[in-house]
């Protein structure tokens, strides 16, 4: 690292004391952490776009195949043919 650089670097990051007010506005009410609140209409449409994806991923790579008619008549030569 450059020396101007880190000669400026430990000027504007040299520590620093907090005001006092905000340590007694700290002391009084606790510290309290936010949790991250969402609301449930945005998780239940996230749930919803999932499943609706999962689905179409497998309707798409499962295709419905409709089974191959046989004919009625199912002789000696149609067994034969057919590798029966």
């Amino acid at each position: 690292m450059p020396e101007w650089l880190e000669r400026e670097l430990t000027r504007e990051m040299a520590p620093v004391e907090a005001p006092e007010d905000l340590w007694h506005r700290v002391n009084a009410r606790g510290v309290t952490v936010r949790g991250t609140h969402r609301p449930p209409a945005l998780l239940l449409a996230a749930a919803a776009m999932l499943l609706l994806s999962v689905g179409a991923i497998w309707l798409w790579g499962n295709p419905v195949r409709t089974p191959v008619p046989r004919p009625a008549a199912s002789g000696s030569c149609y067994a034969c043919h057919m590798n029966l």
